[in-house]
């Protein structure tokens, strides 16, 4: 892996940590998922997303593995309780790193067991993303794999247990889904919408969905690293909060994507919350050009 010194260790950290929490991620057949807690202001906000004990219990996990790496950054999360002032102030700073974390990114799909749900975490320094990493602990407890780390400029990174090592993951190429060109193929294209369920009949996400196959993937970490393994097309996300888009946006663009927003301009972070993270720059075209008929 050619992650740089820091960073390595941090991976190495929060692999660590994450991995130790496994049977918390991976409750037995018949226990608790968590009592459903709810804040003061996620209500104010109109957030619909329930909030169990795994979340702010990962959260805080996740805090404290960052604080002690990046202790002069500011963190922020899912279950941050800022008030919408507080947090547009954060985001526009420039001059400290603005770490994001979401230690149950999929609350909905772990209370309800479907196993699509994992753990975000990224690091902005200035206007760029400079880390990303990801959990799939269903995926680590059956195949051995399910941790992936992002760094720019070095690649997306995932760990194999049984190699005892990380692979560098490469996103689809053009073509790749085409049945003329690869006959075992299904399918064109599969793009994975993210964000409120509601915006995926709405203009512009409908026209999307109205030409061309796609499927509502139930959290961003499990949507961004698809892509990134090469099996999917693209995550389209509609309203998605930075500790979404902002590990997505590295994970897909290091493993060779193409990441803009919906008109195919680069993406900011500051403004991420509709973005195309594609497999490659002519999957990008097609749904730049079905979002905008």
């Amino acid at each position: 892996m050619l992650l740089s010194p820091t960073y390595r260790e941090f991976a190495e950290e929060l692999k660590r940590r994450l991995v130790g929490m496994m049977d918390l991620y991976i409750p037995r057949a018949h226990g608790n998922v968590g009592t459903k807690v709810r804040t003061k202001v996620r209500e104010e906000q109109g957030d619909t997303e329930p909030v169990i004990d795994l979340d702010n219990h990962s959260l805080s996990v996740l805090c404290e593995v960052t604080s002690v790496f990046f202790p002069h950054d500011i963190m922020i999360g899912e279950e941050d309780k800022r008030s919408a002032d507080s947090m547009a102030r954060i985001l526009a700073t420039r001059d400290r790193g603005i770490l994001t974390g979401d230690g149950l990114d999929g609350t909905w799909s772990f209370i309800r067991r479907t196993r699509s749900y994992g753990a975000m975490v990224s690091r902005r320094v200035g206007d760029h993303v400079e880390f990303a990493a990801a959990f799939r602990p269903v995926d680590m407890r059956l195949d051995g794999t399910g941790f992936f780390v992002a760094e720019r400029g070095k690649g997306t990174w995932e760990w194999c247990t049984d190699c005892a090592t990380y692979h560098r993951l490469k996103t689809a190429a053009p073509g790749m889904f085409d049945p003329e060109t690869n006959p075992q193929a299904l399918e064109r294209f599969t793009a994975l919408l993210e964000g409120s369920s509601k915006n995926f009949g709405r203009a512009p996400v409908v026209f999307l969905v109205d030409k061309e196959t796609t499927r509502a993937s139930l959290s961003s970490c499990v949507a961004s690293t698809t892509v990134a393994r090469g099996d999917a097309s693209a995550l389209v996300a509609k309203g998605n909060k930075p500790w979404d888009n902002w590990p997505a946006m590295l994970i897909i663009e290091e493993a060779g994507g193409k990441v803009t927003d919906f008109s195919g301009n680069p993406i900011r972070t500051e403004n991420a919350g509709d973005m195309i993270a594609a497999a490659n720059e002519a999957d990008n075209a097609v749904i730049v050009k079905r979002l905008n008929p």
